[in-house]
C-alpha cells in the first residue's frame, strides 16, 4: 500500500537510500507499540512489512488505519502480510524478506520496540559505513512492561569480540553461548542473494542457525555499538519456559550444526553441560531471591557472590 509523503521534505528523502523493516507479529498484545516505534523514526524513507503468522480474527483494517492516521512521511510503502494458518517464525519471516525493497533490513518482534525515534537513522549512517552483510547490535532487556532495563545484551567482552571481525573465534565462542541477538540481526538486501534466506527446517529458530552458517563460511559481521531495541521479556526465546518446538528446533541444531561441525564435539559437550547446570542454578538463586526478604537476600548474596555481581552489573547497566 502507498503512503502519501507528508513531514520529510523530498531532499531528505533523495539524500537516503531505502530501507525495510520487518514486524514479525503472532497474537502479539503490544503490536500498536511496535508500530508506533516505527511510525515515529526520523528516518525518511521506510518500507513497512507487517507479517502476522496466523493470528486468529487479526484486525488488518484496524492495523491498516492506525498506519495512515500515525504515519508522519516517513513510510514509502506498507504492506500487510497475514497468514491462513500458523507456519512458524523463520517461513513467516522468509515471506516478508521475499518482498522486502529497501537496501538494508531491519526485524522488529512486535513485542518489542526500538529503542528511540533516531535508532534507525544512526543505525543506517553505521551500515552504510561498513561493507558488511549483517549488522547486529547491542539490545536492552526489559521487563514486560518496558519500564524496567534488565541489562544488555551482548556482554561488553562479547561486543569487542564480534567487532574484531574474526569469523573463526566468534564460531568457536557461539558453539556454547549464543552472543548476537537475534532481535538486532540487520541485513542488506544483496545478502539474500549471497547467504540466503533462512532455513525452513526449523520453524520457531532462524537467528543461531543462519549466524553459524555464514560464520563457518567466513562471512563478515558487522557490530553497532549501541542498543537498538528494548526487548520485552517473554515470548516462545524466555529461558524460563521455553517453547516446546523451540526446544526441538534447538536439538536439531546442536545435530545439523554444532556437533557436525565443531573441532571438538566432546569438549563442545560438556562445555553445554556445565552452563545449563550453572544456568538452573543461578534460576533457583534467583527464585530464592525474589521471593526473599531483605535478611534472607544478605545471606544469598554472601552465599552466591558471583551471581550478585551478575545482578548487579544488570541493574547498573541500563542502556
Amino acid at each position: 500500500m502507498p503512503m502519501r509523503k507528508r513531514g520529510n521534505s523530498v531532499q531528505d528523502r533523495a539524500r537516503c537510500r531505502l530501507i525495510t523493516v520487518v514486524l514479525l507479529s503472532y497474537r502479539s498484545e503490544h503490536l500498536m507499540d511496535a508500530l508506533a516505534s516505527v511510525l515515529e523514526q526520523t528516518y525518511p524513507r521506510i518500507q513497512l512489512i507487517l507479517a502476522d503468522d496466523g493470528t486468529e480474527r487479526f484486525d488488518a483494517a484496524g492495523v491498516e488505519q492506525f498506519v495512515l492516521r500515525n504515519q508522519r512521511g516517513n513510510i514509502e510503502s506498507f504492506r500487510l502480510l497475514h497468514a491462513a494458518v500458523n507456519t512458524g517464525t523463520v517461513a513467516n519471516y522468509n515471506r516478508a524478506l521475499r518482498i522486502a525493497e529497501g537496501d538494508y533490513i531491519y526485524p522488529l518482534a512486535a513485542d518489542d520496540v526500538y529503542m528511540n525515534r533516531n535508532t534507525l537513522k544512526r543505525w543506517t549512517a553505521y551500515f552504510m559505513k561498513h561493507d558488511v552483510p549483517v549488522m547486529c547490535a547491542y539490545c536492552t532487556n526489559y521487563d514486560e512492561t518496558l519500564m524496567h532495563a534488565q541489562g544488555r545484551w551482548p556482554r561488553p567482552d562479547h561486543a569487542r569480540l564480534i567487532m574484531s571481525g574474526a569469523s573463526r573465534e566468534i564460531y568457536r565462542a557461539m558453539e556454547v553461548q549464543k552472543l548476537l541477538p537475534g532481535c538486532t540481526m540487520a541485513r542488506t538486501r544483496r545478502s539474500l542473494e549471497t547467504l540466503g534466506y533462512f532455513d525452513e527446517s526449523y520453524r520457531l529458530l532462524e537467528d543461531y542457525p543462519f549466524m553459524m552458517r555464514i560464520l563457518r563460511e567466513g562471512a563478515p559481521v558487522g557490530f553497532w555499538p549501541h542498543s537498538a531495541v528494548k526487548r520485552r521479556c517473554g515470548g516462545v526465546s524466555d529461558s524460563r519456559a521455553p517453547h516446546p518446538q523451540l526446544v526441538a528446533d534447538m536439538e536439531r541444531f546442536y545435530e545439523h550444526e554444532l556437533f557436525l561441525h565443531s573441532e571438538d564435539p566432546e569438549r563442545l559437550c560438556a562445555a553445554l553441560r556445565s552452563i545449563e547446570e550453572r544456568r538452573q542454578a543461578a534460576l533457583a538463586v534467583a527464585q530464592q531471591w525474589n521471593e526473599g526478604n531483605f535478611r534472607k537476600r544478605v545471606c544469598i548474596g554472601l552465599k552466591h557472590p558471583r551471581w550478585l555481581l551478575g545482578r548487579l552489573y544488570h541493574w547498573l547497566i541500563k542502556t
